[in-house]
């Protein structure tokens, strides 16, 4: 019979697991920052790419890939405070390796190593496996949480909100990946980007209303509305001409989500969930 109770080695040790997958985001996002700009400092004249994506284009890609995908492998493992957070950052996680292994069709004005046709051809192969790989994950989250509800019956929660939208997500990319592939190229990794901040923005609001309650204002809902600001501000720029609005955007973003993550895990640090 499966303990309910666990030792405080056992708490301890889950707690230490929180904190350091918060501390792997943040140690991801500072890494895709040092590996761009030692990708700038190799070339004879300053030259900046459109957006942080289309640094797969230069030599940072690899770093870039890893680290976009480890960040959605954190954010899928961790557990959330509450059940929309927990959500959110499934949602967002899943979106993460999408951006990594779709690359941006613009190449930029900074690409050296790797055109359009290497790109297509690694996305047929990797996309393939990453929803091999979700289906996979989608059948055992669905085992895991029937065995909890017949195990538990009376304490179980079911999530399917989740389960339902994760699968709808699936279903909906891989039919466009088998049906439209020049689709698929065009426009998945900007979908991919844009909802994945847009559900890491939700984390965020999500912190702030559990941790201070809906009208109490707290540092989460200071980063939160930051990054709205911020992207607002940065998106009329863009607007108004300035090129490199999409690295701005995401710059910001990123690192404010660097931030919430240190916060985080400062906060929580000998608590391991809120």
């Amino acid at each position: 019979m499966p303990r309910d109770e666990l030792t405080r080695e056992e708490q301890v040790n889950a707690i230490k697991t929180w904190r350091y997958l918060r501390l792997s985001i943040v140690a991801m996002v500072i890494g895709i920052f040092m590996a761009i700009a030692h990708s700038a400092s190799t070339v004879t004249s300053f030259c900046m790419q459109h957006s942080i994506s289309g640094y797969y284009y230069t030599p940072a890609r690899g770093f870039l890939v890893g680290a976009l995908v480890a960040i959605g492998v954190c954010l899928v493992a961790l557990k959330g405070n509450t059940g929309i957070e927990d959500v959110f950052l499934n949602l967002a996680g899943a979106f993460a390796p999408v951006i990594a292994l779709v690359p941006t069709p613009n190449l930029g004005d900074c690409h050296r190593d790797i055109g359009a046709a290497g790109r297509n051809a690694g996305v047929g192969n990797n996309v393939f496996a990453l929803l091999v790989v979700g289906a996979l994950a989608l059948v055992l989250v669905a085992w895991l949480v029937r065995r909890d509800i017949k195990a538990h019956p009376e304490t179980a929660k079911p999530g399917g909100y989740g389960w339902v939208a994760a699968f709808a997500l699936w279903l909906f990319a891989a039919t466009v990946f088998a049906v439209n592939r020049d689709l698929f190229l065009a426009q998945a990794h900007n979908v991919a980007a844009i909802t994945m901040f847009v559900f890491i923005i939700g984390v965020v609001f999500a912190n702030a209303r559990s941790y201070g309650g809906a009208t109490n204002r707290n540092r989460y809902a200071l980063i939160g509305w930051l990054m709205l600001a911020s992207a607002a501000v940065v998106l009329v720029l863009g607007l108004a001409g300035w090129k490199h609005a999409v690295f701005g955007i995401e710059a910001i973003l990123i690192a404010l989500f660097a931030v919430f993550w240190l916060i985080q895990t400062r906060e929580l640090w000998h608590a391991g969930i809120r």
